[in-house]
């Protein structure tokens, strides 16, 4: 098997801003197969929504609860990582964003994804 793992990782906010549709994308240097995420946020984000896009379709919305996202990370794991959920493959070259919605000004979010790539 050739397969490696690939990483992306970051926080996203400042202050005086608020996050947005857009907020962290990157090209696809290969195929990928995301296999797990992680997002944890600074504040109460009761109506906030985090996306994952491939080329501007959601690859994963509803899965991820954001409203609990400031008390613990909240997780979406594949049979990979000890979850149920099935990977998702993004083919190389795709656009891969994280979209986010209603969340407050100077709020910020880490956020890391993982991918098996090859």
């Amino acid at each position: 098997m050739n397969e490696h793992l690939f990483y992306a990782s970051g926080e996203l906010g400042e202050t005086g801003v608020t996050l947005a549709t857009g907020e962290f994308d990157f090209l696809a240097p290969t195929g990928l197969t995301l296999v797990y995420a992680s997002f944890h946020s600074s504040a109460d984000t009761a109506l906030a929504t985090i996306q994952i896009q491939d080329d501007g379709s959601d690859i994963l919305a509803a899965a991820i609860d954001a409203a609990t996202a400031n008390t613990a990370p909240v997780e979406w794991k594949s049979v990979h990582f000890g979850g149920t959920n099935t990977p998702i493959r993004i083919a190389a070259g795709s656009e891969v964003e994280i979209d986010v919605a209603n969340f407050a000004a100077n709020q910020r979010l880490e956020f890391l994804l993982c991918f098996m790539a090859g």
